[in-house]
């Protein structure tokens, strides 16, 4: 019993010594994302968790460079006034990707640069696809929960792409602060 409890703490400790370690140098990236690039799902009653799913366009790319199939940095550029082929689509797009993240950083000023999976295609072609970041679904702090309340049992995905509205507005913008380990976290939540 006392191995299980030793267990548990070690766990425990693990985790706050990460989100220390994440936040201790205070925010290296901070962004205001709306509804439609952090999806909302509300999860069953007995779940009292909130989660958003991190949503970028899933167009391609031209790298800089091609890479092998691998984990990259990747910049992502934020584009709250583009149009977007349908409304309810994210205007994340991604711009350019790389080992070198310093340098990524430098060429894409203002960029969100986020470690990710990228595919690129064949030679001759220098189109590169984000299957994947490292960190997509993002936790709302308890101080923001009760927000998401007023949003009801209508996840993101059904509120965007009702039929009889095409042209639904976000209802919330969210805050995100990246930390020392691209992971981010919830600064502020503001409903529309």
């Amino acid at each position: 019993m006392k191995w299980i409890v030793a267990l548990v703490l070690a766990a425990n400790g693990l985790l706050l010594w990460g989100v220390y370690s994440n936040r201790s140098a205070g925010p290296t990236a901070t962004i205001e994302l709306t509804e439609r690039e952090l999806y909302f799902d509300p999860q069953d009653r007995e779940n009292t968790g909130v989660f958003l799913q991190l949503q970028w366009q899933r167009t391609p790319f031209e790298a800089a460079r091609r890479l092998p199939p691998r984990t990259a940095f990747v910049a992502f550029d934020y584009r709250p006034e583009q149009p977007a082929e349908r409304p309810a689509d994210s205007r994340l797009f991604p711009v350019d990707a790389s080992t070198d993240e310093a340098g990524l950083r430098r060429k894409c000023p203002g960029c969100l640069v986020l470690p990710a999976r990228v595919r690129f295609r064949e030679p001759p072609s220098r189109q590169s696809y984000v299957t994947g970041v490292s960190v997509s679904q993002i936790y709302v702090p308890r101080e923001h929960r009760s927000k998401f309340d007023t949003l009801g049992r209508v996840s993101s995905w059904q509120h965007l792409h009702q039929r009889d509205k095409p042209d639904a507005q976000p209802r919330y913008s969210v805050t995100l602060h990246y930390g020392s380990r691209h992971e981010p976290w919830v600064a502020d939540v503001r409903m529309r």
